[in-house]
C-alpha cells in the first residue's frame, strides 16, 4: 500500500485510526514495562502528535528505576544471559505479528 492510500484511509476514518493506535500503544506499553522487559520502572510519559498526513506517533519517555549507565548497557550486552533474554523477547514479538 502506498503512502497516498494510507493517507486517505487514516482521512476517511479518524475514529478507528485513533482506537487501533491506542490500542498498538497500549499492547506495546503493557509488554515493554508491565511485561517485564523495562523493570524496574518507575515512571513513563508519552504525547501523541500527528503527523502531516494525519497519521499518529507517540513521543515517549520512560524512566527505569536502577543506576545503569550507557556504559553498563553495553557491558550488560555482552552477557550471554543477557542477549538470550532480548533474543527471546524479539522473537515473542516476531511471533505474534506472524500469526
Amino acid at each position: 500500500m502506498d503512502a497516498y492510500k494510507r493517507a486517505e484511509i487514516v482521512a476517511s476514518h479518524p475514529v478507528a485510526t485513533a482506537k487501533y493506535f491506542h490500542l498498538l500503544i497500549t499492547n506495546i506499553l503493557t509488554t515493554m514495562i508491565s511485561g517485564g522487559f523495562l523493570e524496574p520502572t518507575t515512571a513513563y510519559f508519552g504525547t501523541v502528535e500527528s503527523q502531516e498526513r494525519g497519521s499518529l506517533h507517540l513521543h515517549l519517555l520512560i524512566w527505569l528505576d536502577h543506576d545503569m549507565t550507557p556504559a553498563d548497557l553495553k557491558e550488560n550486552i555482552q552477557d550471554v544471559h543477557f542477549r538470550e533474554k532480548l533474543k527471546a523477547y524479539l522473537e515473542d514479538i516476531y511471533q505474534r505479528r506472524s500469526r
